[in-house]
């Protein structure tokens, strides 16, 4: 079965533009404060330039949430995980359910106030500490639970790998011969590091 194409739920905007508005509280207005103290007419000339600026980036960063989640597909088939979007660079990624080492959800406690959370679909060479980085993030899901479930059944039914298929004997014949040969190399050279020495 097939899941169609599905997108972060509708509260997913209000969620990033409240991390926006919990940015400028944060960071924003402390650093107004100073122009308050500052005497000198150009430091508060670049001051109040340096503000401006850093209140124009939050102001677009607010105004790019529509788009940028507007912008966001995933779709879970047969045999893969599948994202697309951005705003201005496309992004498209797409996880073998075969690669996929472990399944997480994540709900931080924003997150858990808007009623949604985060499945985060690791891989082997995603990076990090055993695949800490996870290959591809499921942002602003409601009921993640039905997504791990649907991807865990696929790993529990998937096919093995090729990569971790039985070697043929020839090949295994082949290994044999190559690790021999490996083994007369590092008695060759520690014979020549005794000459050395």
């Amino acid at each position: 079965m097939e899941m169609s194409a599905f997108y972060p739920e509708s509260s997913y905007r209000l969620y990033l533009r409240t991390v926006v508005w919990l940015n400028v509280a944060l960071f924003f207005f402390p650093s107004v404060l100073p122009i308050i103290f500052i005497s000198d007419p150009d430091g508060r000339n670049i001051f109040i330039t340096i503000t401006a600026l850093e209140a124009v980036t939050f102001f677009l960063i607010y105004l790019w949430t529509t788009p940028y989640v507007r912008s966001i597909e995933y779709r879970l088939t047969q045999s893969t995980a599948e994202y697309s979007g951005g705003v201005f660079w496309r992004r498209n990624v797409t996880v073998p359910f075969t690669k996929i080492t472990n399944v997480n959800i994540t709900q931080g406690p924003l997150e858990r106030r808007f009623g949604l959370s985060t499945v985060h679909l690791q891989t082997a060479g995603a990076g990090g500490a055993q695949g800490a980085v996870a290959e591809l993030r499921i942002h602003g899901i409601g009921d993640s639970g039905v997504i791990r479930e649907f991807v865990m059944s696929h790993l529990v039914s998937g096919t093995v790998p090729e990569s971790h298929q039985t070697i043929p004997q020839s090949e295994t014949a082949i290994f044999s011969a190559m690790l021999s040969e490996l083994r007369a190399v590092r008695r060759s050279l520690a014979g020549q590091d005794d000459h050395r020495g």
